[in-house]
């Protein structure tokens, strides 16, 4: 995890729970975007997680995969955000 603009080893517990903690600030203000190979049980408890735990209804699915062009942009190191940047952002697209 990214702390103070570094990177530290966490286990995954760690992890995890401050993913949950965004989360649940986040509440009905997150939106899901769900790839071409999610399974159809993985979009279940997707959705079910969104709308359930978070109060949110603001779900989309894409057939088309990412192209590599694309991903390659995407994944450029300027582009990243810290942690801090997630948990101050308005809006955070994963």
């Amino acid at each position: 995890m990214r702390e103070g603009g570094t990177l530290h080893e966490r286990t995954w517990d760690t992890a995890l729970a401050r993913v949950a903690d965004a989360l649940k600030k986040a509440g009905s203000n997150t939106a899901l975007i769900a790839g071409g190979e999610t399974t159809n049980e993985e979009a279940f408890l997707a959705q079910k997680l969104m709308r359930e735990a978070l109060g949110s209804g603001d779900l989309d699915s894409r057939i088309a995969p990412l192209d590599a062009d694309q991903a390659r942009i995407l994944a450029r190191p300027e582009l990243t955000a810290s942690v801090p940047d997630i948990e101050w952002a308005d809006a955070v697209l994963v």
